[in-house]
């Protein structure tokens, strides 16, 4: 299997419980990612807050840099995601999810 690397990129893999305080530490580190590209992934979250979400969701349109990646989100958070229009479909969009 061949990947592709990206020397500019990061991931941050959310475990246990994403809430408030774990949106607050992402933040922080979006702010000083200090490269072009950010994975976050929810594969290992077993509880993910709608607040949460949205206060990274909107942290997320408020940053010029890096572009960023959110995976292993379910249903509900990416239907979310879509009536805040972080959407992967829209030209502008400043983060997408798989």
């Amino acid at each position: 299997m061949a990947a592709e690397v990206q020397p500019r990129a990061r991931t941050v893999s959310v475990e246990g419980v994403f809430d408030l305080a774990v949106a607050a530490i992402i933040r922080t580190k979006l702010v000083h990612a200090g490269c072009d590209s950010v994975v976050i992934d929810f594969h290992g979250a077993r509880d993910v807050s709608d607040v949460a979400l949205a206060h990274l969701a909107l942290t997320i349109t408020k940053l010029q840099s890096p572009h960023v990646v959110l995976r292993g989100l379910g249903q509900h958070q990416e239907r979310m995601l879509r009536y805040l229009h972080l959407d992967d479909r829209a030209p502008d969009a400043a983060a997408s999810f798989t």
